[in-house]
């Protein structure tokens, strides 16, 4: 096994695809002495790769694209990060289909791995400080099938609350190092979109009551029972492997019920686990605002 330093996570993910399906075209009687061969190729682009990293150069987010099946899509006659977004109505929540466009699905994915760039250096897995973890419908999507739900519209992350005002002052910084800009809208939920007008986008959720003397966590608005989110695993989302929680099972089967692992349901809990005692002291469910957040002005 090669083992890989100093890349960048998402370039590295994308690199082993290439490699696996360079090796599966290949023939078993010749497979390992090609597959040699191959090795030496891809470890020696890697090294060139590495030294562009190291030399800030811009390593384009569209190598990092992975497969998606466009059968069975919602149209979109214009996709594109320079356009509105496409009409999530005609899939959202569908799901026998039609599903999301793969073209706004590929969008989604590849502004994950430049948020995933721009924060891996501040991850603390252990929950020290930063971190951050995939949640909702996107953790559900990664642990039942390792991508991004077809009928889900958007990317659903959580952070640690008392760094949320910190992470969007970092994003306001750098979104500009993208063409076109992204766009950041501040508040007490932050949302990282394509741009100042396509708003598919990532939802970035507070998260509080997660040590282990707590009773109870809190995830954006939803309140459960408090299970390990520590140490940070790692989940397959595409072509890459994003920081999730410990005990992720736990908390989807307290979002989503017993059934959440069936492919074929909703993200709907039909009948939610009772919250223990003290978190019905502590952390109770607020009301959704309904108040327009901030908006940033950042690259414009």
């Amino acid at each position: 096994m090669v083992v890989l330093h100093g890349l960048a996570p998402a370039l590295v993910a994308a690199v082993s695809i290439a490699v696996t399906a360079n090796l599966c075209d290949i023939p078993d009687e010749p497979r390992r002495a090609e597959g040699s061969q191959l090795l030496q190729l891809e470890r020696g682009q890697l090294l060139q790769a590495k030294r562009g990293h190291e030399q800030g150069h811009h390593v384009e987010h569209a190598q990092l694209e992975y497969q998606c099946d466009e059968v069975n899509r919602a149209p979109c006659s214009v996709c594109g990060r320079e356009s509105p977004r496409c009409d999530y109505h005609l899939f959202e929540g569908k799901i026998e289909g039609p599903w999301i466009p793969c073209c706004e699905k590929m969008e989604l994915m590849k502004m994950l791995a430049w948020f995933n760039d721009i924060v891996q250096p501040h991850i603390d897995t252990k929950g020290n400080g930063f971190w951050y973890s995939l949640a909702f419908g996107s953790l559900l999507g990664s642990t039942r099938s390792g991508d991004m739900i077809d009928w889900d519209t958007d990317i659903d992350i959580a952070v640690p609350k008392d760094h949320l005002s910190w992470l969007t002052t970092l994003l306001q910084e750098r979104v500009a190092d993208v063409d076109p800009p992204y766009y950041v809208v501040g508040g007490s939920v932050v949302r990282l979109q394509m741009s100042q007008t396509n708003k598919a986008h990532i939802d970035i959720w507070p998260a509080e009551g997660i040590k282990p003397d707590e009773p109870c966590a809190k995830i954006g608005t939803h309140v459960s029972a408090n299970h390990a989110v520590f140490p940070l695993q790692e989940c397959a989302m595409g072509n890459m492997q994003i920081p999730c929680f410990h005990q992720r099972d736990e908390y989807l089967k307290s979002w989503y019920g017993i059934g959440w692992n069936s492919t074929g349901t909703s993200k709907k809990n039909a009948a939610p686990e009772p919250l223990p005692v003290g978190c019905q002291l502590g952390l109770l469910q607020p009301k959704v605002s309904t108040a327009q957040p901030k908006v940033s002005t950042a690259g414009q």
